[in-house]
């Protein structure tokens, strides 16, 4: 067995697989086609919903790989084929000649400033702007080195020029590079070959042929400051910056589109960024959104799209583009559109088009699909064996990686990419640290070691947590769930059919429980309630009860949070209550349909189905669950099978299906059921018009004219409430010292960053508890949770040197940053454990020698492990008994000394030159 991984694809979802990889004990080849690692996420501006600098995010981590003694990097490099014998892969990988030897390129850049050959379009600009034949990609390019375009270069083709050989200092020109072709023996491949964006694909109807049409990724170039305007939010045609953008949403894509039939799930959220940023970069531009539906998938998504329309005026119109069409004399672009609230046909005027076009499987898809003898799903992504688990590959060994197998964001992606590394894990558990290269980090003169003790806490026992344990148990550590329910499985438990494998959901379960059950490294405690948590990572003591309230002491390294969520149960309103049996919530319905007998829907003809009771609004709950428009329209499927002459209407305001295997079931919806749109500001009204059977009266004012109000009668009311927090969630958050968000789930470390990390290290998320998912991703985010905390399980010890080495290389954080205390200032007073909100600090017995006696004094001690480097605690010392650990004032002096004594030499030089002038 081999313990090494081929990665192939290195933008965001390879480089996290990468880094995770080494960290875990394994040895990684990263292959990339183009000449630099980053992907499509390197050439955007900012990240949403937080507006983060995207290469901020991703720089340290490219950094990090070219750094990384256990990742050897191929760019401008392909796969060309792959052989198995007994577990082992041997893949031969193609690299292309760079003409510029990458141990000898200091970067200069002398070559690209020499080069006389005209400025050719420069692809990472999405060609509009210009690069010259010897060139790197952008600044921040990894590997540093610079290339020669083979296509432009006068001396490859014409054997002329030859300049910048002449320049280049390092020697590093070599025009007679080849070819060369590697052979790799690995474990397991990992395929993360990233999507590509339409443009010219598109049909002549979208205007894309037309100089001011363009496609979001040249957008993203157009207004990133680094890009082709510097910023300036300028159009192609004329440079000028335009009066009025016009964003178009579902592009070439939607259910009703033959080319791209699927959401690619991110274009409603880039849209709403990229409009608010026009907005901020330059106020003076009008901003419009054409939208079809709205679909929004992730945390503060929703909140977001609302943020753009109620914050910065950005008005959004729900509408039907028949065609584009442009003005020859001022370039401009006339849109003709169907309002769809309305029914009228309109047209609107603009200087340019912003077009949200469909992402699509990276070019190449299909020739790499052959070569690793892998299937293709119908839309060609590679296809997942399992829609439970879509890691796998339908081949064994092969994994799948990000957006390479399904449309996902960034932070979907990250934690996808440690979930895949904690499966390889797994299946390479015997190889660890095989075949990798040990660091000596020797940053810090006195290393505090931290004794890891190799067993893992799962706070839950739904799917996440079951999953998360079988991870984590599977690579031969101990591992204990803590489920407060008397039965494991969580939500499952009350779920009838899962879509779209129409499997009974007690089968499902029933399969996860007798693996955990047996596995011979997890424990389980039902019915049990954690009374306390203390310590830090690597040894943190659980108190807790079990089910005969038998006290429990244990320690575990590490602690996962899978505490999941459960159902709204809208008391009060839409007429929820007990004496109302026909009003019920989706899981009750799911219940109903659970039972062998379905007599109680004998005397039902009449079916209403309520989407977003109480959710995406501004009072109360204003987020979207992701699941609640997939579950209710799987129901109504159901229910038509069981009673094909049931009426069914659904009442929506937006529908969110969050999966590309939810398509078929969209596109069939209005076969099944009636669907009416209603809003906010005219909720429709409920009144009981029959007690026994029951039967009741729905008012709703139309949505196409609020003049008009529609009644009808119905037999049952299902009501879609959001998923919440589970109960009694904040003594938990205390306890473990970690925050919840205004909604009550917990926030991680990093919503693209560290998704899966909280900020107090050794503590991990995954599930419901971060936020509202289906199963799929409940299932990938707990793997990505194990994997990230098999890490640090991995090792016996470690120590906060490199403790502060992992976080510094994974999450943007600096490396010094603990607080230290003076014990002989520190007078023990305790101000400074008031204050510390992260319980880093503790007064202990410190003995002090005072001439010939020992006495046992109070003294603060700060724990290198928890501490954030806040300095709230130095901020209250009286006594000044607490500085920042490397930042006293004797070493910044060091640093910045020689800096300011060389300047000023520098001056005085050239005054006395001056001077000497003077006098001549």
């Amino acid at each position: 067995m081999e313990g090494s991984v081929l990665v192939i694809g290195g933008g965001i979802a390879g480089i996290q697989t990468s880094l995770d990889l080494t960290e875990l004990g394994f040895k990684v080849y990263l292959v990339e086609k183009e000449p630099t690692i980053g992907g499509h996420m390197a050439q955007f501006d900012k990240l949403f919903p937080a507006h983060d600098c995207s290469l901020c995010v991703l720089a340290p981590k490219m950094v990090a790989i070219y750094k990384n003694p256990n990742i050897e990097l191929f760019t401008l490099s392909e796969v060309k084929m792959v052989s198995e014998n007994s577990g082992t892969f041997t893949a031969t990988i193609v690299k292309k000649p760079r003409y510029i030897v990458e141990t000898k390129c200091k970067g200069c850049g002398d070559c690209a400033a020499r080069c006389p050959k005209i400025e050719a379009p420069n692809l990472f600009d999405m060609n509009l702007g210009k690069r010259k034949s010897a060139y790197i990609p952008f600044p921040q390019a990894i590997p540093p080195v610079y290339l020669i375009d083979p296509e432009l270069c006068l001396f490859l083709n014409r054997d002329v020029c030859g300049v910048c050989k002449k320049v280049c200092k390092g020697e590093a020109i070599d025009f007679n590079q080849e070819p060369q072709e590697i052979k790799l023996k690995v474990g397991a491949i990992v395929i993360a070959t990233g999507f590509d964006m339409y443009g010219e694909e598109l049909s002549e109807h979208w205007g894309y042929q037309y100089k001011n049409v363009v496609n979001a990724f040249e957008y993203e170039r157009i207004i990133c400051p680094t890009g082709p305007f510097g910023g300036n939010i300028l159009r192609p045609s004329d440079e000028k910056e335009p009066e009025t953008i016009v964003f178009i949403q579902c592009v070439g894509a939607g259910y009703k589109e033959k080319s791209v039939s699927y959401c690619s799930r991110v274009c409603c959220m880039y849209t709403a960024k990229n409009a608010i940023l026009t907005k901020e970069y330059s106020e003076n531009i009008n901003v419009t959104v054409f939208r079809h539906n709205i679909r929004v998938f992730g945390k503060n998504f929703y909140e977001y799209t609302k943020k753009a329309q109620d914050n910065h005026d950005i008005k959004y119109y729900r509408t039907k583009i028949k065609d584009i069409e442009e003005d020859s004399e001022t370039n401009d672009l006339i849109i003709h559109y169907q309002d769809l609230k309305t029914g009228e046909k309109k047209e609107y005027r603009a200087n340019m088009v912003v077009l949200a076009a469909p992402l699509v499987p990276s070019k190449g898809t299909n020739e790499l699909a052959k070569v690793l003898n892998v299937d293709l799903d119908n839309y060609n992504f590679f296809k997942s064996r399992s829609f439970y688990d879509n890691s796998l590959s339908t081949r064994d060994g092969i994994f799948l990686c990000g957006f390479c197998q399904s449309p996902m964001n960034v932070s979907e992606t990250v934690s996808h990419a440690s979930g895949i590394a904690g499966q390889v894990a797994v299946l390479l558990n015997d190889a660890k640290y095989s075949q990798i290269i040990e660091r000596d980090i020797a940053i810090l003169p006195k290393e505090e070691i931290i004794s890891i003790t190799p067993k893992a806490l799962i706070i839950g026992g739904g799917i996440s947590g079951m999953t998360a344990a079988l991870n984590i148990g599977s690579q031969g550590f101990q591992t204990i769930i803590i489920e407060r329910e008397k039965i494991l499985g969580g939500n499952l438990n009350q779920i009838n059919i899962i879509y779209p494998g129409q499997q009974p959901a007690f089968e499902f379960v029933k399969s996860i429980k007798e693996k955990v059950n047996k596995h011979p490294n997890i424990s389980v405690y039902l019915g049990s309630k954690i009374k306390s948590i203390d310590g830090s990572i690597g040894n943190y003591e659980i108190n807790f009860d079990d089910k005969n309230e038998k006290t429990h002491i244990d320690t575990v390294g590490i602690i996962i949070v899978a505490t999941g969520s459960q159902e709204l149960k809208p008391h009060g309103n839409f007429q929820y209550s007990k004496e109302n049996e026909n009003i019920i919530t989706l899981l009750e319905l799911e219940l109903r349909l659970k039972k062998q007998d379905m007599a109680w829907l004998d005397e039902i003809n009449h079916i209403t189905i309520f989407l977003c009771v109480e959710s995406r609004q501004k009072e109360g709950f204003s987020y979207c669950s992701n699941v609640c428009c997939s579950n209710a329209i799987k129901n109504i499927k159901i229910l038509k099978d069981l009673k094909p002459n049931l009426e069914l209407l659904v009442l929506f305001r937006d529908l969110h299906m969050a999966k590309k295997e939810f398509e078929d079931i969209m596109s069939e919806r209005k076969k099944i059921a009636n669907f009416m749109r209603y809003n906010l500001e005219n909720l429709p009204m409920i009144i009981k018009i029959n007690p026994n059977p029951e039967k009741y009266k729905i008012n709703l004012y139309d949505d196409t004219n609020p003049n008009n109000i529609l009644d009808f009668k119905t037999d049952l009311i299902i009501l879609s409430t959001p998923m919440v927090p589970p109960d009694a969630i904040e003594d938990l958050s205390s306890m473990l010292n970690v925050p919840l968000d205004k909604n009550g789930f917990f926030i991680e470390a990093h919503n693209k960053l560290r998704p899966l990390d909280f900020a107090t290290e050794g503590i991990f998320i995954c599930g419901c508890a971060q936020w509202p998912k289906n199963i799929q991703d409940s299932i990938s985010q707990a793997n990505g949770a194990a994997g990230r905390a098999s890490r640090f399980l991995s090792i016996k010890e470690i120590s906060t040197t490199k403790l502060e080495y992992l976080s510094f290389m994974l999450a943007i954080e600096c490396f010094f940053k603990d607080m230290i205390v003076n014990p002989e200032k520190c007078n023990g007073c305790g101000q400074c454990v008031e204050v510390c909100q992260f319980k880093a600090i503790s007064v202990i017995d410190s003995k002090t020698e005072y001439e010939d006696v020992s006495l046992l004094v109070n003294k603060a001690f700060i724990n290198p492990a928890i501490c954030k480097g806040c300095g709230r605690c130095a901020a209250v010392c009286r006594l000044k008994a607490i500085d920042a650990r490397h930042y006293d004032f004797k070493q910044i002096s060091a640093v910045m000394d020689p800096y300011f004594l060389k300047k000023v030499k520098s001056e005085e030089s050239l005054k006395d030159k001056e001077g000497i002038i003077a006098m001549n």
